[in-house]
């Protein structure tokens, strides 16, 4: 009689390869089953197609003395900022480095506010009317503007919001029409050119003004409301009135608020939204928003303080950037966001940032804790001190059943000559048990040619180069070792490092041994 082979079932060996957690951070779902497309952690680094990129450093561009933070920071005239902290308004001059105070003795107040119309700045400050600066860098006060905390040019028209008389509302210009100086007209009437308001008194204070398409959007502390201005023809008279879309009651809005490519972006307790149409209030299903930050841990926003948290976007890096308080009483955690990677989110530590601004396509941000300004993205160290990176991720392996080794490591990126990363691996015992840093090894650059490949080209170990992404001075680095980690269930890859120098992280791959079953005898069989 024929009888089969009887054979023993041997080692099963296999590569495990990530090619980088190309959209972002994910700490809601279980890293053990986790596609190696999303990393527990990424610090510091910015996510590309090709990768992991540290980030740039900022540099210092002035200060002055002092330790209070800059509440507004605006591009005014060419080469002039405007800025504000404490009771002052100063400007500064780019290409001269020279500080002209414009009004040091504003009152008291929990910070300024200012949009530029053309050659003149209006700045608020909620305890006192809206004050005016000429090209000139004279100040006067528009005796017939409302007094507010917020104020936004939108076409022809300013926006103050958090009026001191009524929170809730949105008070707008008369139309700018060209003659100087404008917007000193804030009479509400129903001509088509004069000033007006909107307010809607459930959604609390308002904290953002934004455009989506034809419709003003204002976000509050507790919901948000659009609407338009509707020109209707009256007997022959053009007459105004306002077109509320919607009115939704919701999580509301903070501070900050902005307008991208890709729609509008805001923040609350919740969490980091996009909102691509305001939809309206009697079909709630056609309001098109998306929480973005859903792969945070769902109660990470719920800790921060967003009183003076701000957004940008940077066309360079094509990322959204946010500022925000966590665990702390001022601004100390940027949250990053890419969305044409699928709104892949990452974090950038150890800025203090109070607010953002434009000059060109050049990112600047203002100090929480000190009167400084820097610029952002400048550079591979944060004025004079290194910059700490790591990316953190669970590396699946074939089963949760069996016990794995770990027999070796491969990895490729572009490093600077004698830059060194920690490779640490973090392991899960059979038992359950987890231990931190079991092996550790060093990945340092070598002194290799420059070889770079060509522009949106890739090769197994290359990097494929894009837009904003400089290569300078860092070459291609393809390391390996012999780590030996017997009898594990679960592994995890750290990879750390703090320098004053780029590198870009392309991919890491393992070799792990699948070896015995785990055997497993506390299930106890119920009987009746």
């Amino acid at each position: 009689m024929y009888k089969p082979l009887d054979i023993k079932q041997g080692v099963v060996s296999k590569y495990n390869t990530s090619l980088m957690p190309k959209e972002g951070i994910n700490e809601e779902d279980f890293s053990q089953m986790m596609d190696m497309k999303y990393a527990k952690n990424i610090v510091n680094y910015i996510p590309h197609k090709f990768g992991l990129e540290k980030r740039k450093g900022l540099s210092k561009i002035f200060e002055r003395a002092g330790a209070n933070p800059i509440t507004l920071l605006k591009e005014f005239i060419t080469n002039t900022w405007i800025f504000a902290y404490a009771e002052k308004v100063e400007s500064y001059n780019t290409s001269t480095s020279v500080f002209t105070t414009i009004k040091d003795d504003f009152s008291a107040n929990d910070g300024f506010d200012g949009d530029r119309a053309g050659q003149y700045f209006l700045i608020c400050n909620g305890v006192e009317k809206i004050w005016r600066i000429t090209s000139t860098l004279g100040i006067s006060e528009i005796a017939a503007s409302p007094i507010c905390s917020g104020l936004k040019a939108i076409g022809a028209r300013m926006y103050a919001f958090r009026l001191a008389s009524n929170e809730t509302a949105i008070q707008y210009s008369d139309v700018d029409d060209g003659t100087n100086p404008p917007f000193d007209d804030w009479a509400e009437t129903t001509a088509a050119d004069t000033g007006g308001s909107v307010n809607y008194r459930n959604a609390g204070p308002v904290r953002s003004v934004v455009q989506l398409g034809q419709f003003t959007v204002g976000f509050c502390d507790n919901g948000f409301f659009a609407w338009l201005i509707n020109v209707i023809d009256s007997t022959g008279t053009l007459k105004k009135v306002e077109v509320i879309q919607n009115y939704t009651e919701d999580y509301g809005g903070a501070r900050g608020a902005i307008e991208t490519p890709f729609g509008i972006f805001y923040n609350n307790e919740a969490g980091m939204w996009q909102m691509v149409a305001v939809g309206q209030t009697d079909v709630p299903m056609s309001k098109q928003q998306i929480l973005t930050s859903s792969l945070l841990k769902s109660d990470f926003f719920k800790d921060t303080d967003q009183t003076s948290s701000d957004l940008i976007y940077d066309i360079n890096q094509r990322c959204i950037f946010l500022t925000i308080a966590k665990d702390s009483s001022f601004n100390n955690l940027v949250i990053g966001l890419k969305p044409e990677l699928k709104n892949a989110m990452f974090k950038i530590q150890n800025w203090n940032i109070n607010r953002f601004a434009k000059l060109g396509t050049d990112i600047y941000g203002a100090s929480s804790v000190k009167t400084t300004v820097y610029k952002l993205f400048d550079g591979y160290d944060d004025d004079g001190l290194k910059i700490g990176t790591e990316y953190y991720q669970e590396i699946l392996l074939s089963t949760l059943l069996h016990a794995h080794s770990l027999d070796g490591i491969y990895a490729g990126g572009r490093l600077t000559p004698n830059d060194e990363l920690t490779v640490a691996f973090d392991i899960y015992d059979i038992n359950g048990n987890f231990v931190k840093d079991k092996t550790q090894y060093l990945w340092t650059g070598t002194e290799a040619s420059v070889d770079y490949d060509e522009w949106g080209s890739a090769m197994w170990g290359d990097s494929a180069l894009g837009g904003g992404v400089d290569v300078a001075g860092i070459v291609n680095s393809f390391g390996g070792g012999s780590p030996r980690i017997n009898n594990l269930q679960r592994l995890l890859v750290r990879i750390t490092g703090g320098s004053k120098t780029p590198h870009i992280l392309n991919w890491i791959s393992v070799k792990t041994t699948q070896k015995q079953p785990i055997k497993r005898r506390n299930f106890t069989k119920i009987t009746t």
